[in-house]
């Protein structure tokens, strides 16, 4: 049990970097909300706490610190002039749900500029809603200079705080490398394809992660001693891909029902204590490697495309422990923005512009059914809308079945431990843990997070006001009418369902396999054939996600197929780099054979002329039985992929 608790936590906060982080949040309310009573009295600071929460859940920002701190400087500025419109709000309130779609809508669509600012907007926007929610429950008026200068005060202080660095980029990296090889070792170890397809994706996710932020320069190296500059970090993040892509190759031998299964078992074990190994790097501690298991496959002189990818692996391990450096320059990856790019998307033909209506009139038909009825705290209709609205339908039901599980379970126990603590001490004690909740399970599943989130709101009505669990409960009921209306909408305009994307998804992939053969046909570097090969993984991951939230299970032959072509694909060009090839046309031309089945998939699925050539073997000039083999493999799948559709 407590092993499976460390693995969980594990999962979501790898490094920690969520207990600093949490303590840092933790550490700006307590500030805050003291200089705010103190200096503004009790309902500023309850402005500030809700200006430091808001900062802090502002996150994760991409790009430079420079660019973080515009963001958050924004939205304080927007969230400051909602709080002033407020008197202007109320006077047009039977209209106010016109400029409110008009608004949402253009933050909706400006994820075309930059997704850090509409992620700004947005939550600007839904901490606005909030204040205006909650500022009714106070036992008491406050004048809006008032609640202006303790949203700012805590704002200063979020912000500040949340700058801060407690620990050097060199410690960053450090940590972020451990996670590389610790996830190495899950992906290593993964009993079953669910366990493996989990880490191994994390592990893709977390490496292009850190490839962005190395591109975007936001990580300066003061640690000398632990990565001497950026590039032997890239060096090292680049033979931990190289890693991952050879263990989820070789990985399928310790499933081995034949006599070697222990000899395998062996070797899966040594494996795990090389890569523990590794770590000593990064701590200025001797690397001790381990060859026996490797030597004594090695001496079989059976295997050899498995021994192709087994000596490429331990190679590995040796060019990483005696360090090195590659000529490598990472794309800088950027949102561009152009007049093209948003005349395009003004269309209703356009995803994101259906999504953007969608979402504008489920906020705004909310506003305007509370207003016309009169309905009392009629912003936390809106706060559901906003909690559940997503692009598919599926993704918003199940997000609504969280939300109402999780919030009764929270309801039940915050007003369970106000009423039980209310007049002791002990509340005091509580109320931080539950704050430092409510920042570090942020990244964890929704369900968990939601639940930590409206066992803080309860506290915070508690203190606000007498009748809290009466508010708390109407709170609900309303965010309940929300969230029907979201998916109301949803099904009123441009439904889109899960499996509506299984098939663009499937041709995505299958273009993406193209390229990688043309990349390896065309002999490309490692480098480009590593980024096709965690693209490829990566929308396969999704691909498998989308499978099981549309419940189709019978295309998961499809990803399996294309999970198949994509790690021989991986082992080719590793037998290939292992050999001396005297004529690589030969491998050009058996590849673009391969390519061309591909092409010809993709126009039956089109509905367009094709001809499917099933006995491509024969066409194969290469004489090499273990490559002959490896496109053996591949044409397999593509026939396997071309019968799934007859």
């Amino acid at each position: 049990m407590k092993d499976k608790l460390k693995l969980y936590i594990y999962t979501y906060d790898p490094a920690n970097f969520g207990i600093i982080y949490s303590i840092k949040a933790v550490l700006s309310l307590l500030i805050s909300f003291s200089f705010s009573y103190f200096l503004l009295g009790f309902g500023a600071s309850i402005l500030s706490i809700q200006a430091t929460i808001g900062i802090y859940f502002l996150n994760p920002l991409d790009g430079s610190n420079k660019e973080k701190l515009f963001y958050l400087i924004l939205f304080t500025l927007l969230c400051l002039t909602f709080i002033f419109l407020e008197t202007y709000f109320h006077k047009i309130n039977p209209w106010l749900f016109i400029p409110i779609f008009f608004w949402f809508f253009i933050a909706s669509m400006s994820l075309i500029y930059s997704e850090n600012l509409n992620k700004t907007l947005i939550s600007s926007t839904f901490t606005s809603i909030i204040i205006y929610a909650s500022k009714d429950a106070f036992s008491g008026s406050i004048e809006t200079f008032d609640l202006m200068a303790g949203f700012m005060l805590g704002s200063i202080i979020g912000i500040s705080i949340r700058i801060l660095n407690f620990t050097g980029y060199g410690e960053f990296t450090k940590k972020n490398f451990a996670i590389i090889i610790n996830n190495l070792k899950l992906v290593n170890n993964s009993k079953n394809s669910y366990e493996f397809k989990f880490w191994q994706n994390k592990t893709v996710l977390l490496l292009e992660n850190l490839k962005n932020i190395f591109s975007k320069q936001s990580v300066n190296y003061k640690d000398s001693s632990l990565i001497k500059n950026q590039t032997r970090a890239l060096f090292y993040l680049y033979k931990m891909e190289e890693i991952l892509y050879l263990i989820s190759t070789i990985r399928i031998k310790y499933f081995s029902d034949n006599k070697r299964k222990i000899l395998f078992k062996r070797l899966q074990n040594e494996i795990d204590y090389n890569l523990n190994e590794l770590k000593n790097l990064f701590k200025n501690e001797p690397v001790n490697l381990k060859f026996d298991t490797y030597d004594r496959i090695k001496s079989l002189k059976e295997m050899p495309i498995f021994m192709a990818s087994l000596d490429v692996l331990y190679n590995l391990f040796k060019i990483i422990v005696a360090g090195g450096e590659e000529k490598i320059v990472l794309k800088t990856r950027k949102n561009t923005f152009s007049m093209r790019k948003l005349k395009d998307s003004i269309s209703l033909n356009n995803t994101l512009f259906q999504y953007s209506f969608k979402f504008a009139i489920a906020i705004s038909s909310g506003v305007f059914i509370t207003n016309f009825f009169n309905i009392s705290k009629g912003m936390w209709v809106s706060l559901g809308v906003i909690t559940v609205m997503r692009m598919k339908i599926d993704n918003i039901k199940l997000i609504i079945q969280d939300s109402v599980i999780s919030t009764l379970f929270g309801i039940i126990v915050g007003i369970s431990i106000v009423l039980l603590f209310q007049n002791s001490l002990f509340l005091f004690i509580i109320i931080p843990i539950v704050l430092f909740l409510l920042f570090y399970l942020k990244p964890f599943p929704y369900p968990v997070w939601n639940f930590s989130l409206i066992v803080a709101m309860t506290f915070l009505f508690s203190i606000i006001s007498n009748n809290f669990s009466e508010l708390i409960m109407f709170r609900f009921l309303s965010m309940c009418f929300g969230f029907a209306i979201a998916l109301l909408i949803s099904k009123l305009f441009w439904p889109i369902r899960s499996k509506d994307e299984i098939m663009p998804l499937f041709k995505q992939n299958i273009t993406d396999l193209s390229k990688l053969m043309k990349d390896i046909a065309t002999a490309e570097n490692d480098i480009n054939i590593r980024e096709r090969i965690g693209t490829i993984l990566k929308n396969l991951n999704e691909f498998n996600n989308i499978i099981k939230s549309s419940k189709k299970d019978s295309y998961q032959k499809l990803h399996d197929f294309s999970m198949n072509i994509t790690l021989n694909l991986f082992r080719l060009t590793t037998y290939i780099n292992s050999i001396k090839i005297e004529n690589y046309d030969i491998i050009k031309n058996d590849l673009t054979i391969l390519r061309r089945r591909f092409d010809m998939i993709d126009k039956k699925l089109n509905h367009l002329p094709y001809y499917f050539y099933e006995n491509s073997s024969e066409l194969f000039l290469n004489k090499d039985k273990r490559i002959l083999l490896l496109m053996e493999r591949i044409a397999k799948d593509q026939e396997d992929i071309y019968l799934f559709f007859n």
